[in-house]
């Protein structure tokens, strides 16, 4: 989020893997979100893995993508680290989503309808943001 947010708030709420200081939002690898859920104890080493890979992905092919989904996470990881009661609603959506990127990302397992439903419409959403955000159409979250 490099200027936008101040250059450390990726780092002030622990994600070394979000490059803050490119000035994009598209940081890293991504993974924000999950990384608290791993970080939590919520989210198995495997998943975790191919949420890295898929993260990149993105990155690479839809870098929108990535800014509008580092504008809405970041906000929410900050609050998961206080909340457990934030930690379990977020869990709600977010394990389904991982779910459903393994099994896209492996070929393993089964996935998962409701993942498949975030993810038809959370990666537009995203990527909606992301575009109106690397404009600066969208007001920064305040704290």
């Amino acid at each position: 989020f490099g200027d936008a947010f101040g250059e450390s708030t990726a780092n002030e709420i622990g994600f070394d893997d979000v490059d803050s200081s490119s000035g994009d939002g598209t940081g890293g690898n991504g993974k924000v979100i999950c990384t608290e859920l791993h970080r939590q104890g919520k989210l198995d080493d495997a998943t975790m893995d191919a949420d890295k890979k898929f993260g990149e992905n993105v990155a690479q092919n839809d870098p929108h993508t990535m800014i509008g989904y580092h504008y809405c996470a970041l906000p929410i990881v900050r609050q998961m680290r206080k909340s457990k009661i934030i930690t379990f609603i977020v869990s709600l959506l977010a394990l389904p989503w991982a779910r459903e990127m393994y099994f896209r990302q492996t070929g393993n397992g089964r996935g998962s309808y409701r993942g498949r439903v975030l993810m038809r419409f959370g990666i537009p959403v995203c990527r909606f943001i992301g575009r109106r955000r690397s404009r600066g159409w969208v007001p920064p979250f305040r704290d």
